[in-house]
């Protein structure tokens, strides 16, 4: 029994020692510190434009697990705030951490104003004509 502990133990070391992939990981704050959850935080590979989303937890924690080595395109988003983009490049079993810092975006306004009163009647016949009511007087 000891022995076969201690070969599981030997492998799992193993295994991990052997392993081709990088991690990602960081927290997502605005300018003050505070965190920020939920925000979308994307990686992709620059090379192939391939890549994976996720959203940033309750404490703002955002955790790629398992990237190829390589050059990368990091984004993030979050309603409010002004889009995070950065570029890095990740090494076999690497640990990075990135720590997004979300600027306050720029607050417009947005007035349309649509008149949707109709020119022509199209399902009644009849002719009609407004008259002022000074006119009628």
């Amino acid at each position: 029994m000891r022995f076969q502990l201690a070969a599981l133990v030997f492998s799992a070391a193993c295994a991990l020692a052997q392993s081709s992939t990088a991690r990602l990981s960081g927290t997502v704050r605005d300018s003050t510190g505070a965190v920020i959850p939920q925000a979308s935080v994307r990686v992709a590979n620059a090379a192939t434009g391939t890549g994976s989303r996720t959203n940033s937890n309750d404490a703002g924690v955002y955790i790629f697990p398992a990237l190829l080595p390589g050059a990368y395109r990091l984004t993030a988003e979050s309603a409010g705030m002004q889009r995070y983009e950065a570029t890095l490049t990740v090494q076999v079993q690497q640990s990075a951490v990135v720590e997004i810092v979300l600027q306050p975006g720029q607050t417009t306004t947005t007035v349309e104003v649509v008149d949707v009163t109709p020119l022509v009647t199209s399902d009644n016949p009849t002719l009609g004509h407004v008259l002022e009511r000074q006119r009628i007087e």
